[in-house]
Order: C-alpha cells, then structure tokens, then sequence
C-alpha cells in the first residue's frame, strides 16, 4: 500500500475520533463565545455604572454651587463665610477691632479715564500757566487770586498747584503713574526754590486752610508717612531693593547701619535725581505746612477768639470781609479743625521721637524750635490745636438745643438771625463735627453729643418730601420780622448742591458709630449692611436718610449738561399756584423768563 493510500485509509475507529474532536472544537467555540458576550455585557454595566456616577457627581456639584450661590447673595455670616473661602472677604479680626472688609473690585476703565482726565488738565496748565493761582483753559493763561497792597504785580501763593498735590500723588499710584514723575518733581522743585507765602495781600482764612494747609499736609502724609514718590516709586520698594543688592553683594548699602543713624522723626533719604535733586526726606511740605499757619495765626486775634474772615500773609494781620457786613460765616469757624489739629498731632509725635537727653545736642528741624533756638514744649506745638478749638467751645455754647444760623459776630461771639441751611455759609460746619470726633479716635464725646443733636434737629425741622416721587430734600429756614419786631421761622423748599454733602456724611455717621457714643463700639462691615444696625435704631434712620437724600441729588443731575444746579427749588403739598402752573417735574430751577416753565438745565452752575 503506498503512503498515500495508507494515509487516506480510515478505520471506523478513526471516524468516531475525528467526530468527537470536531464536537470538542464546537464546544470549546461556544463557550468562547458565552464567555465573550458575558464579558462584553459586563463591561457594558461598568462603562454604565461609571457614567452614571459621573452625572451624579456633576448633579450634586451643580447643585451645591447653585445653593451655595444663592445664600452668597443673602447677607449675614453664611454670606461672610463664603466670601472669605473664596478670597474676597478679609478674615475678621479675632480682637473685634476692626470691622470686616469686602474686597471691591477696581472699575479699570473708569480709572483709567479719570487718569487720562487729570493728564489733560494738569498738562495744560503745566504748559500755559504754571505757577498760577488760577488756569483759563479756554484763553490758555493764568491769573493769581489777589492783587498785592504793594504797586508791584500780583504774586501767586501755589493755590492750583498745592490744592493738587495729594491728587497728583494717589493717581502716580496708577498703572500708567510713572508717566507723572517728570511733572510732579518739577512742581515740587518750583515750591522749594520760588513759591513764598510771604505776599502783602488779604487771603480768605476759610480757603487757605481747607486749600493749601490741608493740601501740604496730605502731601506730607503720602509722600514722606506713606512714601509715594511719583516715577521712582515707594520708600519700601526701594528699601526693599537695596536690602535684595546687599544680600546678593550687589551694593554697599547696609538698611541697618542705616537705619540706626538716622533721626527718630527722619525717614531715610533717597538717591537724589541729577536734574531735580529730588530729596523728600527734607519735609517740604511739612515746613511749609508750618510757615503757612504761623501766618494764619494772626486771624485768630478777634476779642471771641473767632477768626477773622480774612489774612494778610505778609503782615499777619486779620480783618474782615467786605461782603458781609463784618460778620462771619459758621462754615468759616468750623471748617479749619482738622488741619490745625493734626498739624499739631504731627509736631507733637515728631517731638515724641526724640529722646528727652538729646533734645539740645540733636539738630533739630526748625519748627521744632523757637525764636532762640531752643527745643519748643508740647503746649507751643499746640498752639494750633488750641486756637481752633477755642472757635468751637464759642460755637458749642450758642447752639445748645437749638441749630447754627449760618453768620456770627466776630467781636463777640454771638450767633446773629440769620437763615438757618446746610448749604452756603454752614455745610462744612456740620461735616466737621462727625470728622472731628473720629479724627481725635472717638476721645472728644462733645463732638459727637453736638452732632447728635444738630441730626435730630434737621430730622425734626429740616426734612421734607415731594408729594409725588416722595424725594427727599433738606430745606432751609428764614427769619421774618413783624411789625412789633417779633421773629418767625419760614421754611424755604430750596435745596443747595452743598448740601448734598450731608448724605454720605450721615451714613458715615451710621457705619462708625453705630448710633451710640461708645467709643469701642465696633464699625460696621465695609460696605455695611442692612443688618448691621438694629431696626429702629439712631444708626438705621441716618443711613435710610442718607440713602435717600443721596436719590434726591441723583436726581437733580438730570439735566441737559448732566451737571446739578447750584441751587434747587422743589415741588410740596403747600406750594402757591404759579408753581403748580409752571413746574413740570419734583423739582425746578427758579429765573424762568415770563411765561416761561422754570428751567431744567445747569447753566447756573455758572454764577
């Protein structure tokens, strides 16, 4: 039998062999593949089972921050609690100090824009008028406030250019603020070497302290307390930046050397520019602050103690205004506290720092010494302190029970009949009370006792509102003389701008004292909230008053310029019948031409 034969030859024996191994194969096919779809089934629950945890999760997150949202939109500690979690509340204070601080987010444009605006303005006048006390945009000139006694031309005392300082110093904060340096190191240069307050000519008391002593002090404030330095940026940063170069053995500067041989009332000197000698470590402003009201001195001369309305600088001699009759303003007595205050807080600290053995052996900076040279007392550097505070001991004993007119008697300190308003002649009175007592950390209780009672008085006399929209407006009061010589109060629906003042200061009021005369009381939260006064309290009524007036000075800026007239008359329930006639709105400007609807516009913003 050949091979083939015998290889294609099968017994029955190899048929039944051959058909069970086929069956096994098919056996083994099958449950290959029941195994498979199991385990493709399986894997399918899983992929489903992971999917379906997956939408769970996101579901409960989503939820969660839609919950979590929601209750960071109610105010209160949940709302506190979640704004520090997230970075925009500062944790509080464990002392209770301090008040919490919401994180407000900077408005970039709208800072950007007022950047810009001051550039424009203050470049214009830097190139058409510097120096100037005054800039005439429009003829591009300047011109000086008040002609000199002498035959000599008008000299100007810095007004613009002082009342700017401080601006010019917060903006050179700003991202484009080096672009300032140039500007502000030329300006400081003109003050140094040819600006003088030593001018023969009367200047009015009230605008050279609120204008050019507050404006050398805040200067003297941000630039030697704070150190900003406009294009060579802060003191610490440069401090931080020779530490940084000593470490790296990059300098020779040593801050600690440094800083032992300095004075205790001197910051350390910085590198001077070539071109400028740019130094603020001489306290410019400070020594200006100092000469300018050693020459406002002479106002407080009157036999009251009441300052006179106007100055001559040179001559140091106070006298009266020609305007007014000899009288004084309420505004002008009131309005001059807190410069003279902390100029003398920041005398007396200077003196402080000096260690009592050293006070003759230290070359000491000349306002701190007297005409023979010596070391002045604290009681000397409170002279300033001492002649404001005088004005208002006359102004608290003659309104007790009763609110300021807006003019007193210099000779004697009397309150004459006179209108009774917020406005011209009596606002900033008002606003210093509150400022005064919170300058002075709450110590003073009578400058809050007076404040107090001069709210409650206006809540009571003063507050009316239109009969339609129910806006809010602060009227004034007139006297009115009969014939037999009695006087009656009139009250007037008329509003100045001036006195919208009182808005923010009322809330002021609310946020930092809480309606109580506890000074450790705590202030609210920053911005306050309605939960932080108690319903019915002193402190929610200021702050729902100071909303609410603040709406009615809102509203009195809808006018073609966008600009609020100096003066506005509105609409009540009592109001004679040429008003109803005339007046469209809740308000209306008085000086309409005959037959005429009062005006709506702002152009008395120009008288």
């Amino acid at each position: 039998m050949s091979t083939a034969n015998a290889n294609n030859a099968r017994t029955p024996l190899d048929s039944t062999s051959s058909r069970n191994a086929t069956d096994t194969r098919k056996r083994s096919s099958n449950k290959l593949a029941k195994k498979s779809q199991k385990d493709k089934s399986k894997n399918g629950s899983t992929k489903g089972a992971a999917g379906s945890a997956i939408i769970n999760a996101l579901f409960w997150v989503l939820s969660i921050g839609f919950v979590l949202g929601a209750l960071a939109l109610v105010p209160g500690p949940l709302q506190d609690r979640l704004l520090v979690a997230i970075g925009r509340l500062e944790r509080k204070d464990t002392s209770g100090l301090y008040p919490v601080k919401t994180k407000i987010l900077a408005d970039r444009e709208k800072r950007a824009s007022i950047f810009r605006a001051f550039q424009h303005a203050w470049f214009g006048y830097e190139r058409h008028a510097f120096g100037a006390d005054e800039y005439h945009p429009v003829s591009q000139s300047g011109s000086n406030l008040t002609q000199s006694q002498s035959s000599g031309p008008s000299t100007s005392i810095g007004y613009t250019i002082i009342d700017t300082l401080d601006m010019f110093l917060l903006l050179s904060l700003n991202e484009d603020g080096a672009s300032l340096g140039k500007s502000y190191r030329r300006t400081r240069k003109w003050l140094k070497e040819e600006h003088t307050f030593d001018v023969d000519a009367n200047f009015n008391t009230f605008e050279l302290t609120i204008r050019l002593l507050g404006g050398l002090l805040s200067a003297h404030w941000a630039e030697y307390e704070v150190g900003i330095t406009p294009g060579l940026g802060t003191q610490e940063e440069e401090e931080d930046e020779r530490f940084r170069a000593s470490q790296t053995g990059a300098s020779d500067a040593n801050p600690a050397s440094e800083e032992q041989g300095r004075k205790p009332f001197e910051r350390s000197t910085r590198r001077n520019d070539e071109d400028d000698h740019y130094d603020p470590s001489d306290m410019l402003y400070l020594h200006k602050a100092v000469d300018l009201a050693d020459r406002l001195m002479g106002a407080f001369t009157t036999r009251s103690g009441l300052p006179w309305s106007n100055i001559n600088l040179k001559t140091r001699v106070g006298s009266s205004s020609d305007q007014e009759h000899g009288l004084v303003s309420t505004a002008e007595i009131g309005t001059l506290q807190l410069e003279f205050r902390y100029l003398s807080y920041m005398l007396v600290q200077q003196l402080h720092q000096i260690p009592h053995d050293q006070l003759h052996t230290m070359s000491l900076p000349s306002y701190l010494k007297d005409e023979d040279g010596n070391p002045k007392t604290v009681e000397e550097l409170r002279t300033y302190w001492n002649a404001v505070e005088n004005a208002m001991k006359v102004a608290r004993e003659g309104t007790r029970t009763r609110l300021p007119s807006v003019f007193m008697n210099p000779a004697d300190g009397e309150f004459i009949v006179s209108p009774v308003r917020l406005g011209s002649r009596g606002d900033s009175y008002f606003e210093y009370l509150l400022k005064q007592y919170l300058q002075t950390s709450r110590k003073e209780r009578d400058l809050l006792r007076m404040w107090d009672d001069a709210i409650d008085q206006i809540h009571e006399n003063l507050l009316l509102r239109t009969p339609k929209r129910d806006l809010l407006f602060v009227a004034e009061l007139d006297p009115e003389q009969d014939q037999q010589g009695q006087i009656s109060w009139r009250r007037e629906p008329k509003q100045d701008h001036l006195t919208c003042f009182l808005a923010g200061t009322l809330m002021l009021s609310a946020a930092h004292t809480r309606g109580t005369n506890d000074p450790n009381v705590q202030s609210a939260s920053i911005p306050p909230k309605p939960s932080d006064f108690e319903a019915g309290s002193r402190a929610a009524r200021d702050w729902r008053t100071g909303e609410d007036l603040l709406k009615s000075c809102y509203d009195t800026q809808k006018t073609s310029t966008g600009l609020s007239p100096e003066i506005v008359h509105f609409r009540t329930s009592t109001e004679p019948d040429w008003v109803r006639q005339k007046a469209r709105g809740e308000w209306y400007i008085k000086g309409a031409p005959p037959n005429e609807p009062p005006p709506l516009d702002a152009r008395y913003i120009l008288r």
